[in-house]
């Protein structure tokens, strides 16, 4: 609940204003304001104050929750792989037998000519 009244004469303001708080009370202000001496505001209050106490907390009682996991199915299945092992066939190198007679000395001839 609030009122207001204010009232202007040349470049002065007369008014007031109530407004009550959250407290209960009802404050007043009434106030002028003119070129001499500024702004004036009167405060007073009525009534008294009320404090209000909270209201009881409300407790919810929560159901209990089961709940279980299904068990997981799993549908995967590893893949098989078939794998020989490579077969390598190695022979010997086979190699010629020679004989000492058989290898090439080589001869040199030198020619003087005069």
């Amino acid at each position: 609940m609030c009122s207001q009244h204010e009232t202007r004469e040349g470049d002065s303001v007369k008014g007031y204003y109530t407004l009550v708080q959250p407290d209960g009370k009802k404050r007043i202000v009434e106030y002028s304001a003119d070129k001499k001496t500024g702004f004036v505001a009167n405060v007073h209050y009525e009534g008294e104050a009320k404090y209000y106490s909270a209201p009881a907390p409300v407790h919810y009682v929560v159901p209990e929750v089961k709940y279980e996991a299904p068990a997981p199915v799993y549908k995967y299945e590893a893949p098989t792989y078939k794998y020989e092992a490579p077969t390598y066939k190695y022979e010997a190198p086979s190699y010629k037998a020679y004989s000492s007679a058989s290898v090439h000395t080589p001869h040199y001839s030198y020619k003087i000519s005069t």
